[in-house]
């Protein structure tokens, strides 16, 4: 649950509250900002009474979302219709919060099942964002915002550095465009529409000096080991990639079939979700090794078969 005894403070303006999907706090001298929501209109209530508790003096202005998926951007439409509360995210990436039926139709790759209808997977609730974040930094008298892009997770997802002007700490907030140790124990093979866009943004969060490092979900990481956790993340994906390879060395295959040997190999026992989101993840991956002409395929017998290039 998203309470007050689940608040850390990081800096003299900036703290978050540790959840399944972690909470941002930012107090600025005009109000409170949130970074990312999570995941349904309960959570936005309850991150409306804890904001009452931090900040009591401070109304909640905006939310800042890093990408559109439900479990970042969930409570979005309480905090904006009961609080009155500002959405500021990416252009891109309002058009999935505008039309969030949309995320389900990329997952499926048609009509989806009615199983990834739920907030689960999409938000059941449009919402129209009020700004745009990009290029130019927004700055408080207390607070600097700066926005970095971290593709690869999602389309035009975006990590949000924050500067607490009053003690100098800074504060990365990474949505998914990096992840924790424990989310990688349980998922291996992580959703991203691109493995080589992933992989350059985490480079680019690695080689961004931040005090702390707050991934979408699990621990809060410092400049001591965000080094090691970025060389996780970028073994996973190859560690994929070699997979993939080793698998249509020995015979051709169907992104299904691959998709079998590919969770049988790793003990992955799928139930719908991961069935769905794994096997975006892993045509994705067929996608990006066929353009590096790594992977070849053929449509052959009514099949299109994948093969390794030697």
């Amino acid at each position: 649950m998203i309470t007050i005894d689940n608040f850390k403070k990081l800096s003299t303006s900036v703290g978050i509250i540790r959840h399944t999907t972690n909470i941002g706090f930012v107090e600025t001298d005009k109000g409170l900002f949130i970074i990312d929501s999570g995941v349904n209109a309960q959570d936005g209530k309850m991150i409306a009474d804890c904001a009452e508790k931090i900040c009591p003096s401070k109304k909640i202005i905006a939310v800042i979302n890093t990408h559109s998926h439900a479990d970042h951007s969930g409570g979005n439409s309480y905090l904006k219709n009961n609080l009155d509360a500002q959405i500021w995210c990416t252009k891109t990436e309002s058009s999935f919060l505008q039309n969030p039926a949309a995320v389900a139709y990329m997952y499926w790759g048609g009509n989806p099942i009615e199983e990834i209808k739920n907030d689960t997977f999409v938000n059941l609730e449009s919402v129209f964002p009020d700004r745009y974040i990009g290029e130019k930094p927004v700055e408080f008298s207390n607070i600097k915002f700066e926005f970095i892009p971290l593709p690869g997770h999602f389309f035009d997802q975006t990590g949000i550095l924050v500067t607490d002007k009053d003690d100098g700490k800074k504060t990365f907030f990474l949505g998914d465009g990096f992840f924790g140790m424990t989310l990688l124990k349980k998922f291996w093979i992580p959703f991203m529409y691109d493995q080589e866009l992933f992989r350059k943004s985490v480079t680019e969060i690695e080689n961004t000096y931040s005090d702390f490092y707050i991934p979408g979900h699990g621990d809060v990481y410092l400049p001591s080991n965000i080094h090691a956790i970025a060389e996780m993340n970028l073994i996973v994906t190859l560690e994929t990639e070699f997979l993939i390879l080793k698998l249509l060395r020995k015979k051709p295959m169907t992104s299904e079939e691959l998709l079998k040997e590919i969770a049988d190999y790793s003990g992955i026992k799928m139930k719908t979700g991961q069935y769905i989101l794994i096997g975006t993840t892993l045509r994705s991956y067929l996608s990006n090794m066929e353009k590096r002409s790594l992977v070849s395929f053929e449509v052959k017998d009514n099949r299109m078969l994948w093969s390794a290039i030697s």
